[in-house]
């Protein structure tokens, strides 16, 4: 009996560490049905931060919603980073990461074809002059044959950055192969047929956080809830739905803003 008390005091203690790290984070969620994590916000916001002027300025809205939900905000302030450091993109950056987001760099990929040497200008660039917390790579290809392009550049970026978030955006469903490229894979980006759109079978067996679905020409807040809760149950844990439209969708934000933002955030 004395052994056995030793063993269970011993054992106690260990216990008590795994509920804990369980209630802090959270459980990743695997297979069917709808995903067990707090959902996402991952936003193209390709519009200016005009942080002088409160009534214009939508990246204020970005940096309030960055407090009630988990959000990643894509800039872009010349179809990459530019030629030069731009203080307002500074003043943008600094305040979402104060707000508790995250701010990541876009780099055109055109396909896997664009030379790799510029992608990583642009990511040195994107380093040296916001401190971004991740890259985007819009414009990901589908074909196998690119994906050591992508694993490369992943590779660049964690060099610089271990802790960096990486995000790929094929847009539509892709070879299994890219989900050691990106840490989420953007895999439906259009204005129509999320309805019967699904994932690829393989998109299950990955934990929800990796994937995300980007959805514009959504006129009404009610069909923004029911894409969010389609994306849910199609083990999607990231998602941004607008009413903007062609030829740029995500120049502003949504009228329904507000109210995605809290929808999302109740989503378990």
């Amino acid at each position: 009996m004395t052994a056995m008390r030793n063993a269970i005091t011993r054992i106690l203690p260990a216990l008590l560490t795994i509920v804990l790290l369980i209630a802090a984070h959270g459980c990743a969620h695997v297979g069917d049905g709808p995903a067990a994590n707090p959902m996402g916000i991952l936003i193209p916001a390709y519009f200016y931060p005009t942080w002088w002027d409160a009534g214009t300025n939508r990246w204020d809205e970005l940096v309030t919603a960055a407090k009630k939900v988990d959000l990643v905000a894509i800039m872009n302030p010349d179809s990459g980073p530019g030629t030069s450091q731009n203080s307002d993109y500074v003043t943008a950056v600094t305040q979402m990461r104060g707000a508790g987001g995250r701010v990541i760099g876009y780099v055109p990929t055109t396909y896997g074809d664009r030379d790799a040497a510029d992608c990583r200008g642009d990511i040195d660039a994107y380093y040296a002059w916001y401190a971004v917390d991740g890259i985007f790579f819009d414009e990901m290809s589908t074909d196998t044959g690119k994906i050591n392009y992508y694993r490369d550049l992943r590779d660049y970026v964690t060099g610089k950055d271990a802790s960096a978030f990486i995000t790929g955006n094929a847009g539509v469903n892709t070879d299994a192969g890219y989900i050691d490229t990106a840490d989420l894979l953007v895999i439906f980006e259009q204005s129509t047929g999320y309805d019967a759109w699904e994932p690829s079978a393989w998109v299950r067996s990955f934990p929800d956080e990796r994937f995300c679905n980007l959805v514009y020409g959504v006129s009404t807040k009610a069909t923004m809830e029911s894409y969010v809760e389609l994306a849910r149950t199609r083990n999607i844990g990231c998602v941004f739905i607008t009413d903007d439209t062609l030829e740029n969708p995500w120049n502003t934000l949504p009228e329904y803003w507000e109210d995605e933002v809290a929808f999302v955030a109740g989503r378990r």
